[in-house]
């Protein structure tokens, strides 16, 4: 097998033999799929059916369920507005707007704390 000499490669030039090597991958595994059809193939015809006779009583793929986690319960609010005492914010995800206008107002996080 022939080495090739990445460290004196531009990285354009190693760009371009990646873009190769994955064509070639590719080419490769359509010829192994080819191969292997004709070679299934044969055996089928050796025993007098077709490759898609045998296919047509094969069962169908079964699809796996994605596994549910348990839904989490929500994260008690930690910050709140002190003009709206009924407008709270956990402090996970997006800061709602009333938070990001007090920061913009000079407040800090901590003086926006639920005590």
């Amino acid at each position: 097998m022939a080495l090739v000499d990445l460290k004196g490669k531009s990285k354009r030039e190693l760009k371009a033999l990646l873009k190769n090597i994955e064509s070639e991958i590719v080419h490769r595994r359509k010829q192994e799929f080819r191969e292997a059809k004709r070679v299934v193939g044969d055996i089928a015809k050796k025993h007098g059916f077709t490759l898609q006779q045998l296919l047509a009583d094969a069962p169908a793929p079964v699809k796996r369920k994605k596994r549910q986690s348990a839904p989490r319960p929500p994260k008690p609010p930690k910050y709140q507005d002190p003009r709206s005492p009924e407008k709270a914010w956990s402090g996970f995800g997006r800061p709602p707007a009333w938070f990001k206008e007090h920061l913009a107002n000079g407040k800090t996080p901590e003086d926006l704390l639920i005590t």
